[in-house]
């Protein structure tokens, strides 16, 4: 692996910076401009959610199973939350409520992550495998973001309560139901 690869928590956290001025500029931009900054910031919030999903949260199940599972479930309200914004015109008097909502549990999602998982993620993994997983994750935003916002929801809407169960399963000892 090389040296110059991200580590896993690192690039978790550039994403959520760049999230979060994407919701400054979604905030300020006049209404015609909004849907478009929306349609970018849906893209990058369920790719970023994806590798969470896919590869981060698994290998982080062991060090802080609690943390992980409230981010599965976390990420189904902010996922349920940005679709309502999706779906809502710029122009309609709801949208930047809509909007605001799915920043507010982000943000507090990301703040508890920041605070209290990533720390005990660097402590329990090696610099190698921290990069090791962050070149990982890249590959797989890189990937996820090219397919954008639309693809992704298609394809990770209806696997998000099956990999939640699959988890929660691991996590307690029990078998995962269908």
């Amino acid at each position: 692996m090389t040296d110059d690869a991200p580590k896993a928590t690192a690039l978790l956290e550039k994403h959520h910076r760049e999230l979060e001025k994407l919701f400054a500029s979604l905030e300020s931009a006049p209404v015609p401009k909004k849907r478009a900054i929306l349609h970018d910031l849906a893209t990058r919030l369920l790719a970023h959610m994806v590798i969470e999903e896919k590869i981060f949260y698994p290998r982080a199940l062991g060090i802080d199973a609690s943390k992980v599972l409230e981010g599965y479930e976390e990420h189904v309200v902010i996922r349920f939350a940005l679709e309502r914004a999706l779906v809502t015109s710029p122009s309609d008097k709801t949208f930047d409520a809509k909007v605001k909502t799915v920043k507010d549990f982000l943000v507090n999602h990301d703040d508890e992550e920041e605070e209290e998982l990533f720390p005990k993620v660097r402590r329990a993994m090696s610099i190698e495998a921290q990069r090791t997983l962050g070149a990982e994750m890249l590959s797989l935003f890189d990937k996820t973001r090219a397919a954008g916002w639309k693809a992704t929801l298609d394809a990770e809407g209806p696997q998000v309560s099956t990999r939640v169960r699959k988890a929660s399963a691991r996590a307690t000892g029990a078998a995962a139901s269908s």
